[in-house]
């Protein structure tokens, strides 16, 4: 905006007439607003001096009774059982082995199996 005083004073000068405009349109306008955050925001960068955040910080110091232990542990206790086995292995779990396919079909080798079955099938059918 100083070059365009430099170049144009004029012109420059309505610039900033109108960036007022705006500003003062913003201020008269907020209290209103039923989301007055991208208004604030706008201020800020039109008048930084006068829109200055303010914070206000709060430590309460409580104490609540939690529930016994041993219902801490169940809840614990139930809500690792879902864990995947990687997380378990993290946490220093023993961990087994799935049983293998054949084991839960009951057959030995399910491919095989399968070849053995297709096989007999076509010499007798």
């Amino acid at each position: 905006m100083r070059q365009l005083g430099q170049i144009a004073p004029v012109f420059h000068e309505e610039c900033v007439a109108a960036l007022e405009y705006r500003a003062d349109k913003l201020a008269y306008e907020l209290p209103g607003s039923p989301r007055p955050v991208g208004g604030i925001v706008e201020l800020k960068r039109h008048r930084p001096g006068l829109y200055i955040e303010r914070a206000i910080n709060l430590t309460v110091n409580a104490d609540v009774p939690g529930p016994p232990p041993a219902d801490v542990d169940a809840a614990l206790a139930r809500m690792l059982t879902y864990d995947d086995l990687e997380t378990r292995a993290m946490r220093g779990e023993v961990i087994e082995a799935p049983p293998p396919p054949h084991a839960i079909d009951g057959r030995e080798n399910s491919r095989e199996n399968d070849g053995e079955n297709t096989q007999a099938n076509g010499a007798n059918g």
